[in-house]
C-alpha cells in the first residue's frame, strides 16, 4: 500500500534564527563576509609533511564516513542524512484524508552521499581530539582564506565538480528532536549537519558537489522504524586527491 503524507514541524522564532551556523563579520565597506577561524588538521607525521610541503588534500564522499567502522570517532552512520525524531512521536498528516497520526518512526532526509565530497578540519587545538583520532601531529592553518583560495583554484580544474558551489563552515551539531525547518530540502545544509554526539570534534568542513548534487530538493525522504537495520556498506567510495602546492608559509606544525 502506498501512502502520501506531510510531516508537521513545530518551530519557534528562536529556533529559526539559530538554524544556520555560518558566522559572518561586517567588513569596512558595510558588506558581510564569512568569518573563517584558524583551522587545524590532525595527522600522522608522514601525512602532515605531505600536507605542508605539497598541499596534499584528500576529499572523500559523505558515504565514506557513513560506512567507516571505528566506533563513532570518524564514523557516522547518518552522515549525509538529516534525521528528525520528535520526543513525543512523529506527527504526519495523510494527504488523502487530512487525518493527523503520530508514528514511532523517524524521518530521514538523505542527500546524494556519493556525489558530495568533503574535507574535514577542526577549529580546536586539543590533545584529546588528537588522542581520539590517534594522531601524532596537528597542523595549524594560520591563513585560512589563503588556503581557501588555493582550494578553490584547484577544484575549478575538475570539470565534473561544481567548484563555484563550494561551501565551507563550522559543522552544525543538532539533536534529532530539533525541527529540520527548511534544511531537509537543502543538500548543502544536510552536508553541514551532524548529531551532537560528534560535537567534541569542533569540525570545520569544506563540501563540494559533483554535478547537481546541491540542487534544491535533490534529497530522498523516508520514514524509518526505530529498530530498522542500516544498509550494507558500499565496497568503494568516491574521493578526490588534490595537490595545492607548498603550504609551509601559512602553516604551523604542532607535535603532540
Amino acid at each position: 500500500m502506498s501512502l502520501s503524507f506531510v510531516c508537521t514541524f513545530d518551530v519557534t522564532l528562536a529556533e529559526l534564527h539559530s538554524a544556520g551556523c555560518t558566522k559572518f563579520i561586517r567588513a569596512k565597506d558595510s558588506t558581510f563576509r564569512i568569518a573563517v577561524p584558524p583551522l587545524f588538521r590532525y595527522f600522522s607525521k608522514r601525512n602532515a609533511l605531505a600536507f605542508v610541503k605539497e598541499g596534499e588534500v584528500l576529499f572523500r564522499a559523505l558515504s565514506y564516513f557513513r560506512d567507516y567502522e571505528d566506533e563513532g570517532v570518524r564514523a557516522d552512520a547518518h552522515e549525509g542524512t538529516l534525521v528528525h525524531r520528535p520526543l513525543d512521536g512523529l506527527r504526519v498528516t495523510m494527504v488523502g484524508t487530512r487525518d493527523t497520526v503520530t508514528l514511532p518512526h523517524r524521518a530521514e532526509f538523505t542527500a546524494m552521499e556519493d556525489k558530495i565530497l568533503v574535507y574535514c578540519m577542526s577549529t580546536a587545538f586539543s590533545s584529546s581530539i588528537a588522542e581520539r583520532f590517534k594522531s601524532e601531529v596537528a597542523v595549524e592553518v594560520l591563513a585560512p582564506l589563503k588556503f581557501l583560495a588555493r582550494l578553490r583554484q584547484s577544484l575549478a580544474l575538475r570539470k565534473r565538480l561544481r567548484a563555484e558551489q563550494l561551501v565551507h563552515q563550522e559543522v552544525c551539531y543538532y539533536d534529532w528532536h530539533q525541527p529540520p525547518i527548511v534544511d531537509w530540502a537543502l543538500p548543502e545544509r544536510i552536508a553541514m549537519r551532524k548529531p551532537k554526539i560528534f560535537e567534541w570534534q569542533k569540525e570545520y568542513r569544506f563540501a563540494v558537489p559533483i554535478r547537481d548534487a546541491f540542487r534544491v530538493g535533490n534529497v530522498s525522504a523516508k520514514l524509518v522504524l526505530p529498530d530498522a537495520k542500516r544498509p550494507q556498506p558500499a565496497e568503494s567510495h568516491p574521493q578526490l586527491h588534490l595537490k595545492l602546492g607548498d603550504l609551509s608559509k601559512i602553516c604551523r606544525i604542532h607535535i603532540l
